[in-house]
């Protein structure tokens, strides 16, 4: 997820952590967020609605969104996980969350 994000936003992947925010990526407007988004449905094979889309304002929004879709997108860059890291299925936290072992 790094590199796509680093790629679409022109941006040296260091600079790609889950707290960033559109405002703290000087190339991160309207037009490149559809752009990322894009790329990310294709490469992840998931789909965001319109709604999903506008609530994702930075890159751990994005990772956890994209981890609820089931992507393995790597370890957070920023010590925070915005969910699982890249070793387990779709399946294991989904089955922990329904049996409280979050």
């Amino acid at each position: 997820m790094t590199t796509i994000v680093a790629d679409v936003l022109g941006i040296a992947p260091e600079r790609v952590v889950d707290s960033a925010r559109p405002g703290e990526l000087e190339n991160w407007d309207s037009v490149r967020h559809v752009h990322l988004i894009m790329r990310l449905e294709k490469q992840y094979g998931v789909s965001f609605d319109y709604a999903e889309m506008t609530r994702l304002t930075s890159v751990g929004d994005i990772r956890s969104a994209l981890r609820e879709k089931g992507a393995d997108t790597g370890v957070a860059r920023d010590g925070e996980t915005g969910g699982r890291s890249g070793g387990e299925s779709g399946a294991e936290p989904a089955a922990r969350a329904e049996n409280g072992n979050v």
